[in-house]
């Protein structure tokens, strides 16, 4: 009878770790997932802030030849 009890309760405790590990690898498969989303996420944010910074560099070019420009007609009229 104890060989009995002895083999159900190994089964028993064999499966209850086989579920823990079953479940260990969904977790670890589901956070390298969010993790692969994540960096294309971060990819796409880099991308998106390189160009936030050549519309910045354009914008700030354009303003200072403008400001040239006025500097220049300023001194001309003073000139004049």
């Amino acid at each position: 009878m104890t060989f009995l009890i002895n083999n159900i309760i190994t089964v028993a405790l064999s499966l209850a770790l086989l579920i823990q590990l079953i479940y260990w690898i969904m977790d670890k498969i589901k956070t390298k997932k969010a993790i692969l989303e994540a960096n294309k996420e971060i990819k796409e944010l880099e991308v998106s802030i390189k160009s936030l910074r050549e519309s910045n560099h354009k914008i700030l070019n354009l303003i200072h030849g403008l400001q040239l420009k006025s500097y220049c007609d300023e001194n001309a009229d003073k000139v004049s």
